[in-house]
């Protein structure tokens, strides 16, 4: 035996050796997404790590969406019930419009009896004031009706340009996450010292049989098998 195996303090050195060998080359690659601030298990396969990435993208992309829909929610039901309280707004300017024409017409027709004299009827003059009066009210109303009418498309227009705005940041955020969704590292783990331990350095005797045959061809060859192996039957 190799005289620097015959003490205590060799071994002792061996160990120290050893323990420096572990801190030092013994290192874990491990997968690693930074954007999903995801470390791979060890011995995982790459594939295994992506589709836990791809679930832990799904979620935070999803919540960015949910997050950016519930900020639009408002603004959306502002302009709904807005749109809504117009829409019956205009109900009723319409059918107050429908009166009023169907008033000035009767009123018209007021009007020429009274200036023809039928029936024995005079006053020109106030019929033709109150038909004048009449048409001034059915022109009023068809003005509300036409600014009822242009505030309708008005709100649906910036309804419309706000669902846009934020489908487009929706994809927006889809077309990020999708691009980000292969950003996969490899992240070394290196061990500390602290944890590093050696609590046995040993030594041990292997014992191998040598063996002697003859090949197929009838040269004469040798090998090495463990000890604690049986021989081939025929080859010792």
């Amino acid at each position: 035996m190799p005289s620097e195996l015959k003490t205590p303090a060799a071994f002792k050195s061996f160990g120290d050796d050893f323990l420096n060998y572990l801190y030092r080359e013994n290192t874990l690659k491990v997968h690693y997404h930074p954007v999903a601030k995801l470390y791979g298990e060890p011995g995982e396969s790459e594939r295994e790590f992506k589709i836990r990435v791809q679930q832990a993208v799904r979620e935070q992309r999803d919540g960015e969406v949910e997050k950016l829909r519930r900020k639009y929610a408002t603004e959306f039901q502002k302009l709904e019930t807005k749109l809504y309280r117009e829409q019956q707004e205009l109900a009723r300017d319409q059918a107050t419009y429908e009166g009023r024409k169907r008033e000035e017409l009767l009123s018209a027709g007021e009007s020429i009896i009274s200036v023809l004299g039928v029936f024995g009827r005079r006053g020109s003059t106030t019929a033709l004031s109150k038909a004048a009066r009449k048409r001034r009210l059915t022109a009023k109303s068809k003005t509300d009706v036409d600014e009822s009418v242009r505030e309708i498309a008005r709100l649906q227009d910036e309804i419309q340009k706000i669902r846009g705005s934020m489908e487009q940041q929706v994809n927006d955020i889809h077309s990020m996450w999708d691009a980000k969704l292969e950003a996969i590292e490899t992240h070394t783990v290196r061990p500390k010292k602290s944890d590093c331990a050696v609590e046995t350095v040993s030594l041990a005797w292997t014992p191998y049989w040598e063996i002697g045959y003859r090949t197929a061809a009838g040269a004469a060859t040798s090998a090495r098998i463990p000890a604690w192996r049986k021989p081939i039957r025929g080859q010792a």
